[in-house]
C-alpha cells in the first residue's frame, strides 16, 4: 500500500470518527421547573403559617432539597431544607429562621432566590425570587 493510500484512508476514518462524536453528543439534562410561589411573589412570614414551594418533578428523581440564597445563581450562602413533598409546604417559623440565618433583617423586605435541586439526579433547575418581610 503506498503511502499516498494509507494517508488517504486515515483522513477519511479520522473525520468519520470525528463526525459520529460531535454528532453522538450527549442530551441535554432536564429541567426542573418551578411552578409556586411566583417570581417575585411578596410574602409575609408573620401573616401566614406556612408558605407552599411547588415544581414539576424530573423522571427518576425522587429526592430533593428547597436552597435558599441571596444570590441570583442560588449560590454563595444558601440554607437548605429537605423537600420530602411536591408541593411542600414550610411553615413560616422554619423559613423565618432559615432567612435570619442567611442574614435577613427584621423589618425589612428582603430578596431571596428558591431553587429545587435534584439529590438523587441529573438535571437543572431554575431559580426564582421572592420577596420576604418578617417582624
Amino acid at each position: 500500500m503506498s503511502k499516498y493510500k494509507f494517508l488517504m484512508i486515515s483522513a477519511l476514518l479520522l473525520l468519520g470518527i470525528m463526525s459520529y462524536s460531535c454528532s453522538e453528543s450527549d442530551p441535554e439534562p432536564p429541567v426542573v421547573i418551578l411552578e409556586y410561589p411566583p417570581f417575585n411573589e411578596s410574602i409575609d412570614l408573620n401573616g401566614s403559617e406556612s408558605v407552599l414551594f411547588k415544581w414539576v418533578n424530573v423522571e427518576g428523581v425522587t429526592s430533593y432539597n428547597l436552597v435558599l440564597s441571596l444570590s441570583t445563581y442560588a449560590g454563595g450562602d444558601r440554607q437548605v431544607i429537605p423537600a420530602t413533598t411536591n408541593p411542600l409546604a414550610v411553615p413560616a417559623e422554619v423559613l423565618k429562621e432559615k432567612a435570619i440565618a442567611l442574614g435577613c433583617e427584621a423589618s425589612k423586605i428582603t430578596t431571596v432566590y428558591w431553587t429545587i435541586v435534584p439529590v438523587d439526579g441529573n438535571a437543572t433547575t431554575q431559580v426564582r425570587s421572592i420577596q420576604i418581610i418578617f417582624y
